[in-house]
């Protein structure tokens, strides 16, 4: 066997929380793409970056690796999975004002193609098609460098109320 390691290291998300819960959300996200927040410890473990980010838009991305892989040595579905989760989750937090945070209630994924591991990125972009006072939907897909659909998905989310401790 050819066995292979990877470390690991993240911030205390509960450092980052505090922080960015004082912010409107598209400061927050854009805070943390630039480097001045902590990014989520999952995000770290996958290798997720954070592109771009508008009022009810968000770009992530990941470049499918060794790690990321099943048998069948093609991206395991759990990172396409995750990337649209975090992808729609961002492009969400990015309509809410500050103090408030959300919880999702419905992931549907649709896979289209595998994600490969070449070496290129891919990119998920995420858009909400509709926000209430309480729920909020959003869609997303993950493309190719060259264009191509690979997973599309939606969820909705629902909208909460941060109390500072």
């Amino acid at each position: 066997m050819n066995e292979r390691t990877r470390l690991i290291s993240w911030e205390d998300p509960d450092q980052a929380a505090t922080s960015t819960f004082a912010m409107p959300g598209l400061e927050a996200v854009r805070a943390m793409f630039r480097g001045e927040v902590p990014k989520p410890p999952f995000g770290e473990l996958l290798d997720f970056e954070g592109e771009s980010a508008d009022e009810g838009r968000a770009v992530l991305s990941v470049a499918p690796a060794e790690f990321h892989s099943n048998n069948a040595g093609t991206a395991h579905g759990g990172l396409a999975s995750a990337l649209i989760d975090a992808t729609l989750t961002t492009a969400v937090l990015t309509v809410l004002p500050e103090y408030h945070y959300l919880s999702t209630l419905q992931l549907s994924i649709y896979y289209v193609r595998p994600l490969l591991i070449n070496g290129e990125k891919v990119m998920a972009e995420g858009k909400v098609a509709h926000r209430g006072n309480t729920i909020v939907t959003a869609n997303a897909e993950i493309r190719t460098t060259a264009g191509q659909l690979c997973v599309h998905g939606s969820g909705s989310f629902m909208i909460r109320k941060f109390s500072p401790k």
